[in-house]
């Protein structure tokens, strides 16, 4: 954050080496980031929320998190080093432990562009073993109003980055050899990869079979899966409970979803998804039109559709399932 501040003019400093350090760093940023958009890198601005405490540990607010230049310069910096550190793994040993991410399914990938004409985007033909055809994609999601829920969808698209001993290349970065050697939370695999390099460079004693790399790499993906899967659920829950302190509150919210049943919406600021029942649309009677796929009110003929802008209130949390229903105000 001080460094962003630097870089914004928020915060001074006489500090020339710093000032040095940021400026070359900015220049070199620009270049990398442009390389990597030709080479067909996808950029996904994947939406992340922050959590605000007080001083006795209760919590005041959420906020969507702002992906920062400061951020970008780490994360192109360390893509850099894993890249140049894989290649020369590859070059070491007949395996290793890689970092690799397979082609997007093409079936979701077509529901997703189905959902995408739904929000009034429009999508050309996408080429499925082609990094530049969903970068294309991925870049006109950013620039719509609804690029906080649709990013998260394209994400769910695609397969999942695992870790392995065969270099088979990440389709995300548009990388022919990945791996994770620096990264802000040391893994498993990085101490592996560092193992590797001491054992080559210095002569460190690493006694590895392809069993262990096998078992590692199996592991460390299915313990990855695990502890994004409670880093999910441990976000939901703070979400929720911050909601229900707040149960007076009105919320912004767009309709991402409807069915016969009632309306599935969004809450951007939240990054979370909810359900308005039709018993819970109450200023005025509803019936849904199946064909155009929207609500139309009996008395006020008000219209609700996919993408409309509307206002909620919670109506209950169930924790059991980590869901909320939510009243249209």
């Amino acid at each position: 954050n001080y460094v962003n501040d630097i870089i914004e003019g928020i915060e001074k400093t006489d500090d020339k080496r710093l000032l040095n350090l940021i400026d070359a760093g900015l220049s070199l940023l620009d270049k990398l980031m442009q390389r990597r958009k030709n080479d067909g890198m996808i950029d996904f601005d994947l939406p992340e929320v922050e959590f605000y405490f007080d001083e006795n540990g209760d919590m005041v607010d959420i906020k969507p998190l702002e992906r920062k230049i400061s951020h970008r310069l780490i994360e192109f910096f360390m893509i850099e080093a894993n890249e140049a550190v894989a290649e020369f793994l590859e070059k070491a040993y007949d395996r290793g432990m890689y970092r690799v991410h397979g082609f997007p399914d093409p079936e979701k990938l077509q529901e997703f562009v189905t959902i995408c004409h739904l929000y009034g985007i429009e999508v050309g033909e996408l080429v499925v073993d082609d990094p530049k055809s969903i970068q294309l994609l991925s870049e006109k999601i950013s620039n719509s109003k609804f690029s906080y829920l649709l990013s998260s969808m394209l994400v769910r698209t695609m397969q999942k980055a695992i870790y392995s001993p065969d270099n088979t290349g990440h389709f995300g970065l548009s990388s022919t050899c990945y791996t994770h050697f620096t990264s802000p939370i040391r893994r498993y695999p990085d101490l592996v990869v560092h193992r590797l390099l001491k054992k080559k460079l210095f002569g460190y004693f690493f006694d590895f079979d392809e069993d262990y790399l096998d078992a590692t790499a199996i592991n460390s993906s299915r313990m990855e899966q695990m502890a994004e899967e409670a880093e999910r659920e441990i976000h939901l829950y703070k979400k929720l409970k911050f909601l229900q302190s707040h149960i007076d509150a009105t919320f912004d919210a767009f309709i991402n979803r409807l069915t016969p049943n009632g309306i599935f919406i969004y809450l951007e600021k939240f990054l979370l998804t909810g359900f308005i029942s039709i018993e819970n649309m109450l200023d005025d009677e509803y019936y849904y039109l199946d064909n155009q796929n929207m609500f139309i009110g009996k008395r006020k003929k008000k219209r609700l559709k996919l993408g409309d802008r509307i206002s909620v209130k919670l109506s209950r949390v169930n924790y059991d399932h980590l869901e909320a229903d939510f009243f249209l105000v």
